[in-house]
C-alpha cells in the first residue's frame, strides 16, 4: 500500500552511497588539491593546483573534471558549494578571482576581481547570502566580502577587522553558522576572528600555535583549530573567545580540520585523519590513508554524516557514518516541541528539517504540495527527547525528484506519556 512504499522510499534515501567508514576514492589526477566541500550524502566538489575541479554526484564513486574554462589553469584554495549545479571557486595570486558556476561545471563565471592580495576561503550561508576572507589590503585591514545575490557580484564590508601588522590568511580558513556568526583565522600568529552579528562587529581570540591554518565550528560555542604546534589542535568553547591546547598525536604541521552535528571534529595530519566525539577534548585515530591530507569537509543529515578529504597529491578519501550525539546537541533536553524552519531555505536538492522534543514521541515528518497532498515521508518512528534532524531530498514517496515550487513540511510529535499531541507545519521553496 501507499504506507509501504513511502517507508520503503524513506529508508532508501539514507542508505549509504559508499560503504561505512573510510575509502580511497579515484580521483583521475595526481596533482595538489587544495580544497574540497560536502553538500550532501551524494554531492561534492574539489578543487586544486592548475585549474583542476572535480564533481561527485553519486557518493564518489566517480569523480568528473568539471573545471577549466575561465578559470584557465589559475591555482585553486578554496571551493564551496551550496548544489550539484552551484559551486565557487577562488584562485591567486596574480589577481585574485572568484567564478561561480550554476550548471555543475559546464562554464564558470567571474564574478569578483581584486587586485592584490589573495582571498582565501568562501562560505555560502544559503542559496543568496555568502561571505568570503582574504589578506588584508590595505595592509590595514582584512578583506571581507558579502554576497546577498547568490554570489553573483560581492563587495567588501564597511565594518572589516583591523589586522595586527603582517597577517595573512589560509586557504579553507573560514567558517560560518547559522546567518550571524562567522570565524576565520590569521595564519601569521594564532588569532582567529570572530563577529556574531553577520560582520558588524569583530573581536578576536588567541590559539597556542605560532601560526593557525584552519578553524572550525560546529555551533555557536564548540569549535577547534590547526596549526604549527607539537600539539597543533586547540580547542574553545566560548565561541572563540579563549583557546586552550588538546593533546593530540602525530607529528609536524596541520592543516585540515572540520566537523559535522555537534559533537563530531576531525583533524588531518600526514595521512592520518583523526576524530573527536565529545566536542574537540580528546581525538583518536580514525583512518590511514596515502598521501598527506590538506583539505576535508562533512555534512551531517539525519543520524548520518558524510565527508571528504584530499591530499597533495590529488587523493580523495571518502566517509560514511553515524553523527554522534545527535539526540542531545546542547547538552540539554529541549523545553518545549519546535520545528525548526529547514535549511538551506531555498535549496536544491537537499534541506534539512530540524525539530526538538521535551520528552520521548511518536514522530511523523511529512512533506505536502501546495494542494495539500502528502509527497513524502521522512520520519516515522519513537524518538527519545533531544534535537534531531529529518533530511529531505527533493523525493516523492517513489522516488522521483520533484518540480520546482512551494511544499510544505510538517512534524507531528506524539508523546509517549499520553499528553497533547504537536503539530506543526512550515513552508519551503525548492528552487531548480
Amino acid at each position: 500500500d501507499l504506507q509501504d512504499i513511502i517507508i520503503r522510499a524513506s529508508v532508501r534515501q539514507e542508505n549509504p552511497p559508499i560503504p561505512l567508514g573510510w575509502t580511497a576514492q579515484t580521483s583521475g589526477i595526481a596533482t595538489y588539491l587544495y580544497s574540497t566541500k560536502a553538500v550532501s550524502q551524494t554531492v561534492a566538489w574539489a578543487a586544486g593546483a592548475g585549474g583542476k575541479v572535480l564533481r561527485t554526484v553519486n557518493g564518489g564513486n566517480t569523480w568528473t573534471s568539471v573545471g577549466g574554462g575561465n578559470i584557465g589553469t589559475a591555482d585553486i584554495y578554496n571551493i564551496d558549494a551550496i548544489s550539484a549545479n552551484t559551486a565557487f571557486v577562488t584562485t591567486s595570486p596574480a589577481a585574485t578571482y572568484i567564478f561561480r558556476t550554476t550548471n555543475g561545471g559546464t562554464s564558470w563565471d567571474t564574478v569578483y576581481t581584486q587586485v592584490g592580495g589573495f582571498v582565501d576561503a568562501i562560505k555560502m550561508v544559503d542559496a543568496t547570502t555568502g561571505y568570503a576572507v582574504g589578506d588584508p589590503v590595505p595592509a590595514a585591514l582584512w578583506t571581507v566580502l558579502k554576497t546577498t545575490n547568490g554570489g553573483s557580484s560581492w563587495a567588501r564590508i564597511a565594518t572589516e577587522p583591523v589586522a595586527v601588522g603582517g597577517e595573512a590568511g589560509t586557504q579553507n580558513g573560514i567558517c560560518v553558522v547559522g546567518s550571524t556568526h562567522i570565524w576565520f583565522n590569521s595564519g601569521v600568529g594564532g588569532r582567529i576572528y570572530k563577529s556574531t552579528n553577520s560582520g558588524a562587529t569583530w573581536s578576536s581570540g588567541v590559539a597556542p600555535f605560532p601560526a593557525t591554518s584552519n578553524v572550525w565550528f560546529n555551533n555557536t560555542q564548540y569549535g577547534v583549530a590547526t596549526g604549527s604546534a607539537a600539539n597543533g589542535v586547540a580547542r574553545s568553547t566560548d565561541g572563540g573567545a579563549t583557546w586552550s591546547t588538546v593533546t593530540v598525536a602525530g607529528t609536524g604541521f596541520l592543516i585540515a580540520c572540520g566537523g559535522a552535528g555537534n559533537d563530531d571534529f576531525w583533524y588531518a595530519r600526514g595521512t592520518t585523519m583523526y576524530r573527536s566525539t565529545n566536542r574537540g577534548a580528546a581525538f583518536a585515530s580514525a583512518y590511514v590513508g596515502t598521501g598527506s591530507y590538506v583539505g576535508l569537509s562533512f555534512v551531517g543529515y539525519g543520524s548520518g554524516t558524510s565527508g571528504w578529504a584530499v591530499t597533495s597529491a590529488g587523493g580523495i578519501a571518502g566517509f560514511y557514518g553515524s553523527l554522534t550525539g545527535v539526540e542531545d546537541r546542547d547538552g540539554q533536553i529541549p523545553a518545549t516541541f519546535t520545528l525548526m524552519q529547514n535549511y538551506p531555505n531555498p535549496f536544491n536538492p537537499t534541506t534539512n528539517i530540524h525539530y526538538a522534543l521535551p520528552r520521548a514521541a511518536h514522530v511523523t515528518v511529512k512533506v505536502y504540495n501546495l494542494l495539500g497532498q502528502e509527497i513524502a515521508q521522512l520520519k516515522d518512528e519513537i524518538q527519545t527527547a533531544g534535537v534531531y534532524d529529518a533530511v529531505w531530498y527533493g523525493r516523492n514517496s517513489t522516488g522521483q525528484s520533484v518540480a520546482s515550487g512551494v511544499y510544505f513540511y510538517r512534524l507531528e510529535a506524539q508523546p509517549v506519556d499520553g499528553s497533547t499531541t504537536f503539530s506543526s507545519f512550515k513552508k519551503m521553496l525548492l528552487l531548480k
